[in-house]
């Protein structure tokens, strides 16, 4: 055996917990042990507002059961954890916030790494047809419908008032999301309503901003729609969120 093919073997050994028979059991488990710690500090580090939620106890235990079957995957451990969201979502079905926490702290993560990328302003954004406009946005946008209070509670949290009682008692389905993305070098996270989320949601899939103005239509007053379509245009723009403009027309 070469020593590239007993370095792979190691490895799979490692990651899988099946050892090596020519290899030293007692030194294999050294090495699953510091391979399964590094795991486990690289989700404590991305979830830490999932961990003070649930307690460093409980947390540890699902997170030790979500490294038993996913392995590191990329040589950095930044994009480690991506479907520990979902993890949770599962082991505890009626908790709804502690998915949606996650899902926030994995995105806020996303967001730093992600491509860089300068907004427009407002005053840059130069349109003859706003109605046969089409939009692009950040890389670093994401964007999702929550259930439950997970923004009122990652800010809770990180100042400390948001750990006293372990319970759902925000878990109510009040049509809001939140959209998370990076400004310059930080993260940002703010909630949306239930409109900002369609619109968002026909924006990237291609539609025009006539498309979302007839949109609006259907849910405000006629009156109402140019004032909604320009307050929706301008916080994305001031947030950053516009990186260029096409007319289709």
């Amino acid at each position: 055996m070469s020593l590239g093919d007993l370095q792979r073997r190691l490895l799979t050994a490692v990651m899988t917990g099946r050892p090596v028979p020519e290899l030293s059991a007692a030194g294999q488990r050294v090495y699953a042990n510091n391979v399964r710690g590094q795991l486990l500090a690289a989700l404590r580090d991305t979830y830490e507002k999932c961990a003070a939620w649930l307690g460093d106890d409980v947390f540890d235990v699902h997170a030790g059961a979500y490294i038993e079957v996913h392995g590191s995957t990329s040589w950095s451990l930044d994009h480690y954890g991506s479907e520990f969201p979902d993890y949770l979502a599962r082991a505890f079905p009626e908790r709804l916030e502690l998915g949606e926490l996650a899902w926030l702290e994995w995105a806020l993560r996303a967001a730093f790494s992600g491509r860089n990328a300068s907004g427009l302003a407002l005053e840059e954004l130069h349109v003859r047809d706003w109605d046969g406009v089409q939009f692009s946005f950040v890389p670093t946008l994401m964007y999702r419908q929550l259930h439950t209070n997970a923004p009122a509670l990652w800010a809770g949290i990180a100042t400390g008032q948001g750990t006293h009682t372990r319970t759902a008692d925000g878990a109510t389905d009040n049509g809001h999301g939140v959209r998370v993305w990076r400004h310059e070098l930080t993260p940002r996270f703010v909630s949306m309503t239930r409109a900002e989320h369609a619109c968002l949601d026909l924006l990237v899939a291609g539609a025009t901003f006539g498309e979302v103005c007839e949109w609006l239509s259907s849910t405000a007053r006629e009156k109402d729609v140019a004032s909604a379509a320009g307050s929706l245009l301008r916080a994305w723009a001031t947030d950053g969120l516009i990186t260029g403009v096409r007319e289709t027309g």
